[in-house]
């Protein structure tokens, strides 16, 4: 699930990069994880995007796939390092922020 996820994220960002000139990179993936390098201006997008195809995209490809599927985000400063990532979630406008501490 993974690999067809990472396969359909490189061909949107070939799309946005050809379309609308988005710089947001694929890096990697490491374990259970996708790993960009993104802009902020972007961050929302391709949060939303990576979310659709692990969440939506992939049970609509593989539909022997009954369960709900959860993604969880981290989110790095500008320029941050993996020990600074900090939970996100997606708000119900659509657009992703710093989950709230408890």
């Amino acid at each position: 699930c993974l690999l067809w996820c990472v396969t359909q994220m490189q061909r949107w960002l070939d799309k946005g990069r050809d379309l609308y000139g988005m710089q947001s990179v694929l890096i990697g993936q490491i374990h259970d994880c996708m790993l960009f390098d993104c802009p902020p201006e972007e961050l929302d997008d391709v949060l939303e995007a990576a979310h659709w195809y692990m969440t939506v995209g992939v049970r609509k490809h593989w539909d022997w796939i009954t369960v709900p599927l959860l993604v969880e985000v981290d989110v790095t400063p500008v320029s941050g390092n993996w020990h600074q990532k900090s939970p996100y979630s997606r708000s119900a406008n659509g657009t992703w922020k710093p989950k709230e501490k408890k």
